[in-house]
C-alpha cells in the first residue's frame, strides 16, 4: 500500500547523461499515474524533511559529476534509493558496488545483476522495466523506411561486430547510431537521439539489433524496451535474464556471427516479424507493466521515510588531491585509503567473506584496474622509454620519406635530363564511354603498386546503384603490373566512362589525387584509394545525402576496416561532424564525396611533407577554417583495407610535425588545439 504523502525527490547532476533523465521521466510518468508527487532537482540535494526521500539514477554517474563537490551524509543517503542500470563486469558497476552499503535500499533493473550484488553482500531489489504509455510511439503509421538499425555506445567489440556486418548488411538500409561515452551525453545530438526524435526513428525501422557492450551476455532492457514500444522486430545476441521474453516468440537471438543473417530472415518474412513484435507488445502490457516496479519503489520510500530520522551528518573523507580524470570519481570509506590503490583494494576487502564467485571476480576487477593505471600512467622508466621510442619513430619516418624522395629523383634523371622537372601527367587511355559521357560524380582513384587490389575497387563502381559517374584512374609510377592490369580492365569493359592517367615518375598521394581532381568532369568528386571497394548503395547515399544538405562541402559515410589476414576490424569515420572533435584529430576519412566547386576552391591536397599521411586531416581542417561543414551518412558506404606496407603504417610512425603544419595552414580553427598523441 502506498502513503501518496511521500514526495521523491529525484537528485542529478546537470551534465549528466540524458539516458538516465529519461528513465526518470519515465518513471516519474509513472508516479502521477499512481498519485505520487515527485520531482527533479539539479542542484544538489533539497532541504531534507518528513514525507521527503531520495532517488539516484544511477548513484556512480552523480557521485562522479556532481557528488564529491557537494557531498550529502549519513542521514540522507539513508533516506536515498540508488537505482542502478549498469552492467555487471564495467567500472561504473563496481563503483556502484562501492557506494551501495551507504544507500537506504538499492534497486536494479537485471537480475543478472541484482544477483552479483548478492554476491558482493550486498541486497538489491530488482527493478525490471516494462510496459509504459510514456514510452509508446504517439504515431505508429510512420513508414519502416530504415530495414536495420543499431544505437547504442560505442565500444571495441561493437564495433568489430558492426564492422563486419556492414558488408553482409551492405544491401540494406543499415543505419548505425553510435554515441560516444568518453564523455556524458547530456543533450541530443546527430549520434545521440533522445525522446520523440528516438522514437520516430525506431518507428521508421523494422529490424532493431542488439550487440553487448563487453563479455558479459548482458540483456540490454532497455534498448528491448525500446523496440517493443516502437513495434520493431528485436534481434539480439545470446543473453541471460531475459525472461519473461521468450527467444522465437518474442524476439530472435543467435551467436554474433549470424546476427546479419537473422535480419535479413526477418526483412523477409514479414509474417513472422509482425507476429513476434505483436506478441512482445501483449506480453509487456499482460505481465510486465512497469507501473508495478514503480509501486514497489514508492513502498520502499514509504518505509524509508518511517525508518529513518531527518537530518545531516558527514560521514565520509574524500581524496584532498584529486585527480580530476580518475582519483575524486571514487568514493572512499574512512580509513580505506584514497585514489588507485583504494580504488585497487576495494575488491580485496571483501574476499573474506566472498564465495568462490566473488574471490573470481574481485581478481578480475583487480587485474583490470591495474592495466587500466599502467596503460594511463605507466611508471617513470617506461616513461623515459617512451620518449626514446618516440624519437627513434620519428627519425626513422624521416629516413623513409628522404628514401622515399631519392627513388623519384633516381627516376627522373633516368628519364630525363638531372636538373629537369618531373614529368607531367599523361594520358594512357580512355574508354569509348568516357568520350560520350557527361556525368555528375567523378570517381578519381589513384593507383601504386596495388595490382593486387584495384579490380575489386573498380569492379565495386561499376557495381554501384548510382549510374551517373565516370572513373579517373592515375597511376602514380607504379612498378608492379598495376599499370598493365588497369589496361585489361579497361579494355574488358569499354561501355564504363574511364581514363586513364600516370605519372612516368612516382609523385606521391596528394599530386595523384589533385591530377584526378584537375581532370574531373562532374558535379562531385569522390576519393576511392584502389584497395578500398564501395558498397553497392554507398554512393547513392553519400549523393542523397550531398544534395539535401547544400550548404555543406562534402558528405562522408562510415566504412568497414579490416586488416589483412585478421578479423579484428574497426570502424571509420563512424562520427557526424563535429569540429571540437576534429580538432583533436582526425576522425573522418578521405573516402568522401566533395563537391568539386569546394574543392578546387580548397586546392586540393597539400603537399607539404611534413603531413605525409595526414593530406585529408588537413583538407578537413581547412574546410572548418573556411567555415565549411560535412554533412554524415550514418550507414557503411564502403570497405577499408589496412595492410602491413599501407601508407598509414609510415604516417603513423610518428606525428612530431603534423600539429605545427596544420597551425600554419589552418591558424584560427587550429588555434589552442591539444598535442596529438604519440604512438608507444
Amino acid at each position: 500500500m502506498i502513503a501518496h504523502m511521500i514526495d521523491l525527490a529525484f537528485v542529478l547532476a546537470p551534465s549528466q547523461n540524458y539516458f538516465f533523465r529519461e528513465a526518470v521521466e519515465a518513471i516519474r510518468h509513472e508516479l502521477t499515474g499512481l498519485g505520487v508527487s515527485s520531482s527533479i532537482h539539479d542542484d544538489g540535494f533539497p532541504e531534507a524533511r518528513g514525507g521527503r526521500v531520495y532517488v539516484l539514477v544511477p548513484p556512480h554517474e552523480y557521485f562522479r559529476l556532481e557528488g564529491y563537490r557537494k557531498p550529502p551524509g549519513h542521514a540522507l543517503l539513508a533516506r536515498t534509493i540508488y537505482i542502478s542500470m549498469e552492467q555487471p563486469q564495467t567500472i561504473f558497476f563496481h563503483e556502484n558496488v562501492k557506494l551501495a552499503p551507504h544507500a537506504g535500499a538499492v534497486f536494479d533493473i537485471s537480475a543478472r545483476a541484482v544477483r552479483q550484488y548478492g554476491e558482493w553482500g550486498i541486497k538489491a531489489r530488482h527493478f525490471p522495466l516494462g510496459y509504459s504509455s510514456y514510452w509508446d510511439v504517439p504515431d505508429a503509421t510512420v513508414e519502416r523506411d530504415i530495414d536495420v538499425l543499431f544505437m547504442g555506445s560505442l565500444s571495441a567489440r561493437r564495433e568489430n561486430l558492426l564492422a563486419r556486418f556492414g558488408r553482409a548488411l551492405q544491401d540494406q538500409r543499415f543505419q548505425i547510431v553510435l554515441s560516444d561515452n568518453s564523455r556524458p551525453n547530456s543533450r541530443q545530438a546527430k549520434n545521440f537521439v533522445i525522446g520523440a526524435r528516438k522514437r520516430r526513428l525506431l518507428a521508421r525501422s523494422k529490424v532493431l539489433i542488439n550487440l553487448h557492450q563487453g563479455r558479459e551476455p548482458y540483456f540490454e532492457w532497455v534498448r528491448a524496451i525500446d523496440a517493443i514500444h516502437a513495434g520493431a522486430a528485436l534481434v539480439s545476441e545470446l543473453s541471460t535474464d531475459h525472461e519473461p521474453l521468450v527467444g522465437d516468440e518474442h524476439f530472435v537471438t543467435g551467436s554474433p556471427e549470424i546476427i546479419p543473417s537473422l535480419a535479413l530472415n526477418l526483412l523477409k518474412d514479414s509474417d513472422k516479424s509482425r507476429r513476434l513484435t505483436a506478441a512482445a507488445y501483449e506480453l509487456l502490457q499482460r505481465r510486465l507493466p512497469f507501473r508495478r516496479s514503480v509501486e514497489m519503489l514508492a513502498d520502499v520510500a514509504t518505509a524509508l521515510d518511517q525508518q529513518t530520522a531527518v537530518g545531516d551528518a558527514p560521514f565520509w573523507n574524500y581524496p584532498t588531491a584529486q585527480n580530476e580524470t580518475t582519483t575524486r570519481y571514487f568514493f572512499e570509506d574512512k580509513g580505506a585509503g584514497h585514489g588507485a590503490h583504494a580504488i585497487a583494494d576495494a575488491p580485496r576487502r571483501v574476499l573474506s567473506r566472498g564465495t568462490p564467485a566473488t574471490v573470481a571476480r574481485a581478481r578480475r576487477a583487480t587485474t583490470e584496474w591495474v592495466r587500466w593505471t599502467v596503460m594511463h600512467f605507466g611508471s617513470e622508466a617506461s616513461k623515459g622509454l617512451r620518449a626514446e621510442t618516440r624519437d627513434a619513430r620519428y627519425r626513422l619516418k624521416e629516413l623513409r620519406l628522404d628514401l622515399l624522395d631519392v627513388r623519384r629523383d633516381l627516376r627522373r634523371v633516368a628519364l630525363t635530363a638531372p636538373e629537369a622537372p618531373l614529368p607531367a601527367c599523361v594520358d594512357v587511355l580512355s574508354t569509348s564511354a568516357y568520350n560520350a559521357a557527361s556525368p555528375r560524380v567523378s570517381v578519381v582513384m589513384p593507383v601504386y603498386n596495388h595490382s593486387a587490389y584495384c579490380l575489386e575497387g573498380l569492379d565495386s563502381v561499376r557495381a554501384s546503384s548510382f549510374r551517373d559517374w565516370e572513373i579517373i584512374v592515375v597511376d602514380d609510377g607504379s612498378t608492379d603490373e598495376s599499370l598493365e592490369t588497369v589496361k585489361e580492365w579497361s579494355r574488358n569493359h569499354d561501355d564504363v566512362p574511364l581514363v586513364l592517367l600516370s605519372h612516368p615518375v612516382n609523385r606521391g598521394l596528394p599530386h595523384t589525387r589533385n591530377a584526378g581532381i584537375e581532370r574531373a568532369r562532374g558535379e562531385c568528386v569522390l576519393m576511392l584509394d584502389a584497395d578500398n571497394v564501395l558498397f553497392r548503395y554507398g554512393l547513392a547515399r553519400l549523393v542523397t545525402t550531398l544534395d539535401a544538405s547544400p550548404s555543406a562541402a562534402f558528405a562522408y559515410g562510415m566504412l568497414s576496416c579490416f586488416p589483412e589476414r585478421s578479423l579484428a576490424g574497426w570502424m571509420l569515420s563512424k562520427f557526424p561532424w563535429d569540429p571540437e572533435r576534429l580538432r583533436t584529430g582526425n576522425y573522418i576519412d578521405a573516402l568522401a564525396l566533395f563537391r568539386l566547386s569546394a574543392m578546387r576552391a580548397l586546392g586540393g591536397y597539400t603537399s607539404d611533407r611534413r603531413l605525409y599521411g595526414w593530406e585529408d586531416f588537413d583538407l578537413n581542417c581547412r574546410v572548418a577554417e573556411a567555415g565549411g561543414w560535412a554533412a554524415f551518412v550514418p550507414e557503411v558506404v564502403a570497405g577499408y583495407r589496412v595492410s602491413s606496407g599501407s601508407m598509414v603504417s609510415l604516417s603513423n610512425l610518428s606525428y612530431r610535425d603534423v600539429l605545427p603544419a596544420l597551425e600554419e595552414h589552418s591558424p584560427t580553427f587550429m588555434l589552442g588545439a591539444p598535442s596529438l598523441p604519440e604512438q608507444m
